[in-house]
């Protein structure tokens, strides 16, 4: 069962949505601890360490990353620094990444107007949406 499938399906599974986490991390862990049916105790969200492979050189290294250090929002449009306008309007154009920002509620709002990518947030969409 894919991520889209959960969310349809209305499966039993805990959905966790990554900028809620990162925007209080401890009410997060404790609503994850309350479904698995655990105690909660307390993480230390200010250093964490990331043990975790990833294969940026699948990338050539071109996007490294390190999950590890403090949970904090970040910065929801960051993703247009790194694609061009025609790429993202391709992106979000797709089928699939409509399906799921329905499946998960983010709330992708129609333009009166035609949009750029540089009007295009977590909270917007072209307005063919």
């Amino acid at each position: 069962m894919n991520t889209l499938d959960v969310a349809f399906r209305k499966a039993d599974a805990y959905i966790l949505k990554a900028e809620a986490f990162a925007a209080d991390p401890i009410s997060e862990m404790k609503k994850i601890y309350a479904y698995l049916g655990e105690d909660f105790f307390s993480h230390d969200f200010k250093n964490v360490e990331d043990t975790s492979i990833d294969p940026d050189y699948l990338y050539l290294f071109k996007y490294p990353h390190d999950g590890s250090g403090e949970i904090a929002p970040r910065d929801m449009n960051e993703w247009k620094n790194y694609f061009s306008d025609d790429f993202a309007q391709l992106i979000m154009n797709n089928v699939n990444v409509k399906l799921y920002c329905q499946a998960f509620d983010y709330g992708f709002k129609k333009q009166a107007h035609q949009t750029t990518n540089n009007e295009l947030g977590p909270e917007q969409s072209p307005s063919k949406v």
